[in-house]
């Protein structure tokens, strides 16, 4: 999580704000859907949790590197 802010600042010129809200949205929906995403890691196991983490990650950062605009892959900067 930390890449990815710092990341967004550095290539995208996000504002202090942006990424505040951003954590804070991410901070929030972490509350909401905790009870459920723990229910799915017990009935599909952690080993494929992690590996369906591992993938969506791999597929986020390659859209940073390949994506120049921020508006492609996050919301549009206020900057």
């Amino acid at each position: 999580m930390v890449f990815a802010g710092f990341l967004m600042v550095e290539k995208f010129g996000y504002s202090v704000s942006n990424i505040a809200l951003l954590f804070l949205i991410n901070a929030s929906l972490n509350v909401l859907f905790a009870q459920k995403i723990g229910r799915l890691i017990a009935r599909f196991g952690e080993r494929n949790a992690l590996l369906l983490e591992y993938v969506d990650l791999i597929i986020v950062f390659s859209g940073y590197a390949l994506v120049e605009t921020p508006w492609i892959g996050t919301p549009k900067s206020t900057t």
